[in-house]
């Protein structure tokens, strides 16, 4: 798979990731859906514009581009909920925490969830 592939490839998962299809997208962008195809197909690359577009969308751009997860941020505060969430998760009927690994697995497993269900912009 050629580099223009792979970011089609991410591009669609990206777009399936928000629940959208290819028609939404591209109505969204000011593209037709035939562009949209392409660029999922890897045929055409995306310009800036179009990635600025899909960014606030919650496209996690570079992502699309290379595949890196750096671009993700979680905002203090909503750290701190997810945290207090993980807390509560965590206890027995008595109030008792959870071993460590048990804690750690849950809270990363509401990291990731939030993660996949935020778009970006909200991040």
């Amino acid at each position: 798979m050629n580099h223009r592939e792979s970011i089609g490839k991410r591009l669609a998962e990206e777009r399936k990731r928000l629940s959208l299809t290819q028609a939404e997208l591209a109505k969204a962008c000011g593209i037709t859906s035939t562009t949209q195809f392409l660029y999922e197909r890897g045929d055409r690359v995306p310009n800036a514009e179009y990635l600025r577009l899909i960014m606030e969308l919650g496209v996690r751009v570079f992502y699309v581009l290379d595949g890196s997860v750096d671009d993700l941020s979680i905002p203090p505060q909503e750290l701190r909920r997810l945290y207090v969430l993980c807390d509560h998760r965590c206890r027995d009927s008595a109030g008792r925490l959870s071993d460590l690994e048990t804690r750690a697995d849950t809270f990363e497993k509401l990291v990731q969830e939030y993660l996949r269900s935020t778009p970006l912009e909200a991040q």
